[in-house]
């Protein structure tokens, strides 16, 4: 099927199909972000998103005909509002905030009109549920989810607890029979029950889609440019006489039949590789599906290997040149085999060691990548957290040299460690499987999944290389060691088009045998893919060039690159030079901004579109960005193993009263990456409060951003003065000492690697002139966790020169010629090259209270000066006083 666009790998071509059948009665929503369905022109929604409905609290039972057309909702006295209801989440628009504790269930009903020409159209109906619902149309059950009784009694309990996949979308889609409804007035009604009382949310939200043409599978879905070929439209709503027109792009098919159940048409020939939409055009509806059938060109090849069930395949010839290296492969995972599927790792690469056992091995499980390097009898291992669906095409590296080991996916660290590793001795490398059986009940399971192409370099790669390169061809990288593409799609082995010559030889040896991977036609590869910018941050002017990354970019056709504002996104701005230097590289000029920011950059071609999210910052000179929390620094922290005060992440709690301690960035236990080690909270206690003071000299509402750097497992709650500013994967506002994280996440790195970078301009406000903290809740996903671990960085950019208050001569230290200097010029106007250092008191004027007053703190120990006293930072006052020449 083809899921170019679905890939994680950002941006994509708009829509896509899949040969597999998209409606069998129903379809789990998450499923379809991996097959869209159709965008049908002619698709009419009965009752959508927001409508109003009517509903019940039901402290007790509903009346027993509520369900049925001829109810009087507003006459009982429901209540009305629009979907979707619930509450808990902040993901509902009319909020049941008595429900808790009250009340299992709600009961609601919205009445929709079905036209006359929709009286034999096909329904479908979209829900968001959490966590059980049973729906109706006119008092008759079509669907349920998680619930027991015919009906289920107001007050009983969801069978299952079921969370919404997302506050937009919805999580399951089900196809009902053909309608037998009459033209005129009908009622959808649904009743949601809790998993238990005291449940923290519930949310229900719905649509009913009319369609008289169901487009369910196309088959196949990819051909070969020059055409001719046939393939099959399977749908619902099909009879003879329908004659439709099939077009292909711009392009209308030669040929088309009807069957039973489908539409057969002859593919026009394509002159460029890609994907097209489809478009059927019949006398009472008119169907576009996007993106759903690509040309492939038979040169880029569109094979690949299947190793599920215990295939593997080896190349040998490396010994004395992995010294250093990468691996790298191109893996979709395969569906789980038995109910530990989801825990046991499979080996997708490994190298053997001078006396067969295994060196090294790189696993993986779905939610994991595992690198395990031999050591001492055991292995150590560097352990990443990673979403590898089923069905997902992902892109796994792994580095290794004396500066230690990483893990990439989709050209981003996701892992690293300092193990130094020299494979220098090893000669032989497998797909597939370990070289050596053995390990835990966890461990070793053979590989399930497909993969596209393998590649080994000799020395280490890094980051930016890796997502630039991320769909070079081979034939194009002078430096690649070995390269399987795969193409062969016949025979017992893959031929190495790199130097080495070291062909992937299937199975046991030469000739065909029970170990052997399968060859494959792969149809769901990304067709058109953008992956990357190169570089991500420039000035204001713009004028720079960058490179955008990716594949499928075509060389005929226009292109246009934009970079967009992520709050207006209607404010694009095209750049105004565009060259496409190959199907995987454009290069763009950077237009001109008028405000620091963060933009998305979006590529149209006539292939597909993609969207880099948060792709690139116009940014101030590094000159004017200062940062006054930094890794490292001294933090007061406390182990939570009770409710923490009120005011402790503001500026006049005093945690050393408090029993506090302190210690310097990171702080955590585990894995070896901290600086202050919190050990004893483990089994004790589930958070960590930490929190960093630093003084400034005025407030944020002149700085041009502020950014947050922070590098945490598992998750954290992070505020500014107070002021909630970042979170991740923890509920409660705010959360409970005790609460545990919703979501397990692994740092990517210890000491100077940061897992996420978050923009806090918006909250430049909440600091003030003098004392801000920057105070952080870290939480676990359980007491008995193995590791945890904080550590931020606060940056900000502001116009103007820095200084240091009372410093008038710029030389790093306090005098007399310092006071002398300001007193010449409260008197006689003597020049001074920074008026603000020379405010020792901050009162917006120099006069003799600044002179003695700094005569004061540095002879007599008196008052120290506000901020900035011991870091040079920008006059971010109001007062007239400036800095402009403070260093000339």
């Amino acid at each position: 099927m083809i899921t170019d666009d679905l890939t994680p790998l950002r941006g994509s071509r708009e829509g896509s199909m899949s040969n597999t059948k998209l409606f069998v009665y129903f379809l789990p929503v998450c499923a379809l972000l991996l097959a869209p369905v159709t965008e049908l022109e002619a698709q009419t929604p009965l009752l959508q998103e927001g409508d109003t409905w009517r509903y019940f609290r039901a402290v007790s039972a509903p009346p027993a005909d509520w369900a049925e057309i001829d109810f009087d909702a507003e006459a009982a006295g429901w209540e009305s509002g629009p979907s979707g209801i619930g509450y808990g989440d902040d993901d509902d628009a009319t909020v049941l905030d008595d429900m808790s504790d009250n009340y299992i269930a709600v009961y609601m009903r919205l009445e929709f009109d079905v036209p006359e020409e929709l009286a034999e159209a096909w329904l479908q109906l979209r829900v968001r549920y959490d966590d059980s619902f049973v729906a109706y149309i006119d008092g008759e059950e079509v669907a349920r989810r998680g619930i027991e009784g015919t009906p289920p009694l107001f007050d009983a309990n969801a069978t299952v607890e079921h969370e919404i996949t997302g506050p937009d979308g919805f999580d399951e889609e089900f196809l009902l029979e053909q309608t037998e409804l009459d033209t005129g007035r009908h009622v959808l009604a649904a009743e949601v029950h809790n998993i238990n009382l005291g449940s923290s949310d519930l949310s229900f939200s719905a649509e009913l889609i009319a369609s008289q043409l169901l487009i369910t599978s196309i088959d196949p879905s990819f051909g070969p440019l020059e055409g001719g070929n046939t393939m099959r439209i399977y749908a619902l709503g099909i009879f003879p006489g329908l004659n439709p027109d099939v077009i292909f792009g711009d392009r209308e098919s030669p040929a088309v039949t009807i069957g039973d159940d489908y539409i057969e048409a002859e593919v026009p020939a394509a002159k460029i590789s890609g994907a097209v939409d489809i478009i059927i055009d019949t006398a009472n509806a008119s169907v576009r599906i996007p993106g759903g059938y690509t040309y492939t060109d038979p040169d880029g090849g569109m094979m690949g290997l299947d190793f599920t069930a215990g295939p593997y395949a080896t190349a040998e010839g490396f010994s004395g040149t992995l010294d250093e290296g990468t691996l790298q492969a191109w893996f979709r995972r395969g569906p789980a085999q038995g109910q530990f599927a989801n825990f046991i790792y499979s080996t997708l690469f490994a190298i053997e060691a001078a006396d067969g056992s295994d060196a090294f091995i790189l696993e993986v499980r779905p939610a994991n990548i595992r690198a395990r390097t031999a050591a001492d009898g055991d292995f150590a291992e560097l352990v990443a957290t990673a979403d590898l669906a089923e069905g997902e095409w992902h892109n796994i590296c792994c580095t290794f040299s004396e500066r230690g080991r990483a893990i990439y996916l989709d050209g981003r660290q996701i892992a690293s460690d300092d193990l130094a590793m020299n494979l220098s001795g090893s000669d032989r490398i497998r797909i597939g499987s370990r070289f050596q059986p053995g390990g835990g009940f966890f461990d070793g399971a053979a590989l399930t999944g497909a993969v596209r192409s393998a590649a080994i370099w000799g020395f280490e790669r890094f980051e930016d290389e890796i997502q630039r390169e991320l769909f070079m061809p081979p034939g194009e990288d002078p430096y690649i060691g070995a390269s399987w593409e795969m193409n062969e799609g016949a025979g017992g082995r893959s031929a190495d088009s790199g130097d080495r010559g070291a062909d992937l030889i299937f199975g046991s040896g030469p000739g065909a045998d029970g170990n052997d991977p399968g060859w494959i036609t792969i149809d769901d590869f990304p067709a058109f893919m953008l992956t990357s910018v190169q570089p991500a941050v420039g000035p204001l002017a713009g004028g720079d060039l960058v490179q955008l990354f990716g594949d499928g970019f075509p060389l005929e056709g226009e292109v246009t690159v934009s970079f967009v504002d992520r709050l207006a996104p209607f404010l694009a701005t095209p750049s105004p030079k565009v060259n496409v230097v190959s199907n995987w590289e454009i290069t763009a000029e950077v237009p001109p901004a008028e405000d620091f920011q963060v933009v998305d950059i979006l590529v149209e071609t006539p292939a597909g579109s993609g969207l880099l999210e948060a792709a690139y910052a116009y940014a101030p000179d590094p000159r004017s960005i200062f940062k006054p929390i930094e890794e490292g620094d001294s933090w007061d922290y406390i182990i939570a193993t009770e409710e923490m005060p009120e005011n402790w992440n503001l500026p006049d709690f005093r945690p050393r009263d408090n029993g506090w301690q302190s210690g310097p960035t990171g702080i955590g236990y585990g894995d070896d990456d901290d600086a202050t080690s919190v050990l004893e909270m483990q089994n004790q206690a589930a958070a960590v409060y930490a929190r960093h003071e630093w003084p400034l000299s005025g407030g944020g509402e002149n700085m041009n951003f502020l950014r947050l750097s922070i590098r945490f497992d598992d998750s954290f709650v992070a505020y500014i003065n107070g002021t909630e500013v970042a979170r991740a994967n923890l509920d409660g506002v705010p959360p409970a000492f005790d609460e545990l994280a919703s979501a397990t996440h692994e740092i990517t790195g210890g000491a100077g690697v940061f897992d996420e970078v978050i923009d806090l301009t918006e909250f430049r406000g909440s600091l003030r002139n003098g004392l801000n903290v920057l105070a952080i809740e870290v939480h676990n996903t359980d007491l008995g966790s193995s590791d945890l671990s904080l550590s931020a960085e606060l940056e900000f950019s502001a116009p103007g020169q820095a200084f240091i208050r009372g410093d008038v001569d710029n030389n790093a230290s306090w005098n007399v010629s310092d006071a002398v200097r300001i007193l010449l010029h409260a008197f006689t106007g003597a020049e001074l090259p920074c008026l603000e250092a020379a405010d020792v008191d901050d009162s917006g004027r120099i006069d003799l209270d600044d002179g003695v007053g700094l005569l004061n703190f540095v002879f007599r120990q008196g008052e120290a000066p506000p901020p900035p006293l011991y870091e040079a930072l920008p006059d971010l006052d109001s007062d007239e006083l400036g800095c402009e020449s403070f260093g000339e």
